[in-house]
């Protein structure tokens, strides 16, 4: 039955890149405060989430919930934030302020049924129940090789590999938390990202760079792929294998070929954008729904 559902979520997915033109992509705008929302081809369609609504401040990334709400890291309140998908009105607190997060940045919702979010100025990823939103004490990944863990992602093989912003690294932790490798030199390390062929990607925002790992091994080769941008924060794929990147300094979105690293066009630029960080591709509403129904029996079958 496991097989079964993961088979069902495998579907799901390949259905959220068949409905990608109807799909939107949520920016967290740091110095307003706010979240806008554009369409998967860049065209405005709102400012979904006011500033400052329900208390978000120094907001980082959002995602897609498995009850098919939007969750927002608050980074200046410690918190993580529930809003409708669809209103973006606010729906309360999903992880609380008192749940042990300092300044939360990146979070993952992973097939076991947690949310894994990084806490940067603990240095630690901590992890939470997907549905409640309430803290496994049991688990958390650290070590003192990493140092203001920012954009966190997970590998084929359950490996979470975390980009460490003050320690200009990256650092590689398996799924029950023990860390097994940092590398890299990345000044001011923001995201992470993996791309088709299994290599990794990492934007400093220092350098104004996209550096690439070549598939993590033991000690993995680092390259520049793509230069010369203005503090590159969010990076982000879409189902077209290419990437979407957010620079707080330009206020504006690239969006980049995934296998050359030219530049196909600028996503978005300027007045809503105010100092764009996070990024996250969202499906549109029928496809969102098969997701978090997959996710949810995934989860429900494997426990």
């Amino acid at each position: 039955m496991l097989r079964k559902s993961i088979q069902l979520l495998c579907l799901a997915s390949a259905g959220f890149a068949a409905h990608l033109a109807q799909a939107t992509v949520l920016v967290s705008n740091f110095n307003s405060a706010n979240i806008t929302q554009f369409s998967a081809s860049g065209m405005l369609e709102t400012n979904l989430i006011a500033g400052g609504s329900g208390g978000l401040a120094l907001p980082h990334r959002s995602r897609l919930a498995p009850d098919g709400t939007i969750v927002i890291a608050s980074a200046a309140t410690d918190n993580v934030l529930r809003y409708d998908a669809g209103t973006g009105a606010y729906l309360g607190e999903f992880i609380a302020a008192s749940g042990g997060l300092d300044y939360p940045v990146d979070m993952i919702f992973h097939h076991d049924g947690f949310v894994y979010v990084s806490s940067q100025l603990t240095n630690q990823v901590l992890r939470f129940n997907a549905t409640t939103g309430a803290r496994d004490m049991g688990w958390a990944a650290a070590d003192a090789s990493l140092s203001g863990p920012s954009g966190i992602a997970f590998d084929s093989s359950g490996n979470l590999y975390v980009a460490g912003r003050f320690s200009n690294n990256v650092a590689r932790f398996s799924e029950n938390g023990t860390f097994s490798l940092a590398f890299g030199d990345v000044p001011s390390a923001f995201s992470i990202a993996f791309r088709a062929d299994g290599s990794l990607l990492v934007n400093s925002g220092a350098n104004g760079t996209v550096e690439a790992f070549a598939t993590p091994a033991a000690i993995p080769s680092q390259t520049t792929w793509i230069s010369g941008l203005n503090v590159p924060v969010g990076i982000e794929p879409d189902a077209n294998e290419n990437f979407l990147i957010a620079e707080y300094g330009a206020s504006q979105i690239r969006l980049i070929d995934g296998t050359t690293g030219s530049l196909l066009s600028i996503f978005a630029s300027g007045a809503p954008l105010d100092g764009p960080n996070f990024l996250s591709v969202i499906p549109e509403p029928s496809t969102a729904a098969l997701l978090v129904a997959a996710w949810g029996l995934a989860f429900r079958r494997r426990r």
